[in-house]
């Protein structure tokens, strides 16, 4: 069905949406808050299923949850495989009407309806970063190093710079861009290569070409940030377990350089 001229139609049989999730490593302590809000304020008329993606699944639950276990690579390889985990569920993700993913740490401060997060003419929506949102675009931080990246953007190029937090859309739409996503991180780490902002210089590099709503950042404002938010992104920092995430991930030429042969060998051996 073509969602852009039945949209009328779609919202009065009621929309059934896929919430994807990831929740690897303490990154679970975010999960209670999130589906509690998520449920009250996101879509409070529409069907929603939830899929997790976690290595603890014993801490998720809830009656309309489907939890998937996943191993904690570590940063950058948990957020760069997400495309690669949402396949899992391909065929039942292009089942729903539509399908959004989050950030682990998003907390849902009001109602937000269909018609607010995609609204008729679009098929795909993504926030615009709160910190980019005034830069011009020679210096929004697409990747622009690496030009044999398939997430390289000319100088140019793009006019809006989306944070990876928050992203969705109707589903066949959405999947189209899972699979591009995946299809190009691959291909990049088989040469070796990891974009500048990992799997959101992928997400940016697809929707540039794409006509797409772009959600003003208070649905995704930092928390303690002025401003009143749709979607509060909790403070990871006032966790003690967070300061050990990045510092013990590839943050030197040396460890990103073993990053890179432990996940090409991943790419290559699931060819």
């Amino acid at each position: 069905m073509d969602y852009c001229f039945n949209y009328e139609f779609l919202l009065e049989k009621g929309v059934r949406v896929a919430i994807l999730y990831l929740a690897i490593g303490d990154y679970t302590d975010f999960w209670t808050d999130f589906y509690s809000s998520c449920e009250k304020n996101f879509l409070p008329d529409c069907e929603k299923n939830y899929f997790v993606f976690t290595d603890r699944p014993s801490t998720i639950s809830g009656t309309n949850v489907h939890v998937s276990s996943v191993d904690d690579l570590g940063w950058p390889l948990n957020t760069m495989f997400r495309f690669k985990y949402f396949l899992r569920h391909r065929d039942t993700l292009r089942s729903h009407d539509a399908v959004f993913f989050f950030n682990a740490n998003a907390l849902f401060c009001e109602t937000i309806s269909m018609k607010d997060v995609l609204p008729p003419g679009y098929t795909l929506t993504g926030v615009v970063h709160p910190g980019y949102q005034k830069y011009r675009k020679i210096f929004l931080p697409y990747e622009r190093k690496h030009r044999n990246s398939t997430a390289y953007v000319g100088r140019f190029e793009g006019d809006c710079y989306f944070q990876g937090c928050l992203n969705g859309g109707f589903s066949n739409e959405y999947m189209d861009l899972v699979e591009c996503c995946n299809r190009n991180i691959n291909q990049d780490l088989r040469a070796n290569i990891i974009a500048r902002a990992h799997d959101e210089s992928h997400l940016n590099r697809y929707l540039i070409e794409k006509k797409v709503n772009m959600l003003p950042s208070c649905y995704s404002l930092p928390e303690g940030w002025i401003g009143d938010p749709i979607i509060s992104m909790r403070d990871k920092a006032k966790y003690p377990w967070y300061s050990g995430v990045k510092n013990a991930s590839a943050g030197s030429g040396k460890a990103l350089g073993l990053v890179k042969s432990f996940v090409k060998k991943i790419v290559v051996e699931s060819r």
